[in-house]
Order: C-alpha cells, then sequence, then structure tokens
C-alpha cells in the first residue's frame, strides 16, 4: 500500500444506501457461481456468494479471485474495494471438503496468496466486511485489507491448527495488528473470538450492526471521495 492521504480514513462511515450514494448503475464486471464483481463509479464491490457454503473458497475460487484482482487492478476509475459475503458467512477459507477428498491442486495456495498479496499492495483502499464467519483463509483475506469493519457478533478465528494445518501468511500478517503473544493464541490455539474482541485488541477498525450487502460510503462525509 503506497502513502496516502489521512482523509482516506473516514471511508469506514457506511449506510445502507448503496443505491444512492454515488451517480451511474451498478454495472457487474465478473460473475462466477462463487462470486462477483460489480463496480459504481469510484466504487467496487466483490461479492463471494457461495453461500450454501459459507463461502467456502475451492479450486475454481482461486481462479475467480485472480481475474477479479486482476480486473480490479486494470481498472483506473476504481478507487475504493469492498470486500463482502452473501448470505451468513463472509468467507471461512478454504473448502474442506475438497481438501479432505485431495481435490486440492497444487496451484491453490499459489494463486490464493498471490490475490491476497495484490489486495495488499494496490492503490486502491480495500475494506473487508466481516460478518457472521470469518474464518481461516477469510481471516487471511481481512487482514490483508487496509480496513476491516466487523458486526459484534462475527466469529473470527484460524482454525488450521484443528486440521494440522499452518494458516498460511496469516501468521506473518497478523502479529501487525494484535502483538505477538495474541497472534500465538489465535494460531496456536485455533480458538475464535468475537468481532467485539477483535475491537478490543486492534483486529478490527471499526464495528458495525450490519455489514450486508448493500454497503456503501455516506455522502454526507465521503463527498470527497465520490468527487
Amino acid at each position: 500500500m503506497g502513502e496516502r492521504s489521512p482523509q482516506v480514513y473516514w471511508l469506514f462511515i457506511f449506510y445502507p444506501r448503496a443505491n444512492r450514494t454515488c451517480e451511474g448503475y451498478m454495472k457487474t464486471l465478473f460473475r462466477s457461481g462463487i462470486m462477483q464483481l460489480e463496480k459504481k463509479s469510484k466504487l467496487a464491490w466483490v461479492t463471494f456468494t457461495r453461500e450454501s457454503h459459507l463461502n467456502a473458497i475451492d479450486n475454481d475460487g482461486t481462479i475467480a479471485l485472480t481475474r477479479v484482482v486482476d480486473a480490479i487492478e486494470k481498472d483506473p476509475e476504481i478507487r475504493v474495494v469492498i470486500i463482502r459475503g452473501q448470505g451468513r458467512a463472509f468467507c471461512t477459507g478454504i473448502d474442506l471438503k475438497q481438501l479432505s477428498s485431495d481435490e486440492i491442486d497444487m496451484h491453490y495456495h499459489r494463486r490464493w496468496e498471490k490475490a491476497l498479496r495484490a489486495f495488499e499492495q494496490m492503490e486502491k483502499i480495500v475494506i473487508a466486511g466481516m460478518h457472521g464467519y470469518c474464518l481461516g483463509g477469510g481471516l487471511q483475506l481481512a487482514l490483508a485489507a487496509d480496513i476491516r469493519v466487523s458486526t459484534p457478533e462475527c466469529q473470527i478465528g484460524l482454525p488450521a491448527i484443528r486440521e494440522t494445518l499452518i494458516p498460511g501468511l496469516a501468521v506473518w500478517r497478523l502479529p501487525r495488528y494484535v502483538g505477538w503473544g495474541r497472534a500465538k493464541k489465535l494460531i496456536i490455539g485455533g480458538e475464535n473470538i468475537t468481532g467485539e474482541k477483535g475491537l478490543d485488541i486492534g483486529l478490527v477498525d471499526f464495528r458495525r450492526f450490519r455489514c450486508g450487502l448493500d454497503w456503501a460510503p455516506s455522502e454526507r462525509r465521503d463527498s470527497w471521495l465520490l468527487s
């Protein structure tokens, strides 16, 4: 992430007014059975749509995410990216059914980490809207965002240790936000915390009681962004 104006941190103000906050109509740039990318003026929404699987990411999901990231990076008009989940979860990480049946291909993790690194480094503001369940790779994705917003009851955690796995680069990103002690507890213990607790320890930046599919910056406070 490059150097940015302090004004950027006003972006956490959200209201359920997505259809009235900026000019133009919502345009779909990419759609699959797993996720979709939509754009409206300077705002882009990445929505996980595999709600029957709590938005778990399978092989096709990493391919789709790579295409979504590429489309965002190549669009100079997009300034803010909001990542969200449809249904009861933000994202629950790797598809454990595919993993247990040895269907995860060798390039899965490379594609996944490449996409997360792209979100982390792109010259656009990336906001993760966490609700329901934000587990494993879902939390890894949120850690790669610039701003994390969560509902108080959201379940956040890295349960990889329960499957005798290492939780990717979360072991590197997590301590930057919560310190080594808390990071080790979350990684080694594999227990979940709530969004409210995440706010207390610095993992969550802002609390919102609604993190639905109609998020948008506020016209009143973020007019500089929408201009």
